[in-house]
């Protein structure tokens, strides 16, 4: 199952994204280290993308490229809304639920539907990761949901969830309508020039070499992008994204590596709540 791996591989550098994130964030503008989610993508995909024979894209490929790009910028901007509104362990379990949502998104958008098994191990991957920043947070179980009724930052959140369940399944639109490089390198030109206007004057006040600095997260992204699309080309969406919210366990460890951060112990019965949803996919896949 090549796009088990895939998806695996996936989270793994969505995590390693992360960790450059999070040591930029420390010296510059979050919206311009969102923005660089995109465009530090672009010397990475464009290239690549040049590469192959050209294709000429399906009538599908303009529409869900309008949306796909407009939904990725909004849902750019609510997630470092709510990083900045609220603490991180109050809003980040808030983007355990997108697998919950794709329950639904996906059969109204591209017809497809887990089967029992696989509707079993996303719902374990969701209990699991939301498990692990319930420990990590010390706030309780139903802390986020008392949170939704007195933070915007989970707000926020939740609504970048809903919004990633529908871009997951536009992508699975797009790279049927065009190959999946050229669709990865379509969305990422249209989401960093609609994003430029916002990070012009943090942009100035950033420097050259801070913005080089950047170029790690950027590549990262784009290789989140190539995977993924490549493993949902394949695979059910819901399934794809299930797995990339293992990243999850990725950034616990280098959490621990890169961060010193406390608390290992406790988010371990989440980690395998987690890892058990992942082998349930992975056995209703080799049995489909």
């Amino acid at each position: 199952m090549p796009w088990f791996f895939l998806a695996l591989l996936t989270a793994f550098i969505a995590s390693l994204k992360d960790v450059f994130s999070k040591l930029a964030v420390r010296r510059i503008d979050p919206l311009v280290v969102a923005w660089s989610w995109s465009a530090g993508a672009l010397p990475l995909v464009v290239p690549l993308a040049l590469s192959e024979p050209p294709v000429m894209p399906q009538s599908g490929f303009w529409p869900a490229l309008a949306a796909g790009s407009l939904l990725n910028v909004g849902a750019t901007i609510l997630y470092i809304r709510a990083l900045q509104a609220s603490d991180l362990s109050l809003t980040i379990p808030m983007i355990a639920l997108t697998p919950l949502f794709m329950v639904v998104t996906s059969p109204l958008l591209v017809g497809e539907m887990p089967a029992a098994g696989g509707l079993g191990g996303i719902l374990l991957i969701v209990a699991g990761s939301w498990t692990i920043n319930i420990g990590a947070a010390r706030h309780g179980f139903l802390a986020p949901f008392r949170a939704l009724l007195r933070e915007p930052g989970p707000r926020y959140m939740l609504l970048v969830a809903l919004i990633w369940s529908v871009t997951a399944n536009i992508d699975k639109i797009g790279i049927c309508a065009a190959p999946p490089l050229t669709w990865i390198m379509a969305v990422d030109i249209v989401v960093t020039l609609l994003m430029l206007p916002l990070v012009v004057a943090p942009l100035r006040r950033t420097g050259a070499r801070r913005i080089m600095s950047l170029l790690p997260i950027g590549i990262c992204g784009g290789l989140v992008l190539i995977c993924q699309m490549h493993a949902i080309e394949v695979a059910l969406v819901s399934y794809v994204i299930a797995i990339k919210r293992t990243s999850i366990l990725f950034g616990i460890a280098f959490g621990r590596l890169i961060f010193a951060e406390r608390g290992i112990r406790e988010r371990a019965a989440g980690a395998l709540v987690m890892l058990a949803g992942v082998a349930l996919i992975a056995w209703q896949a080799a049995g489909s």
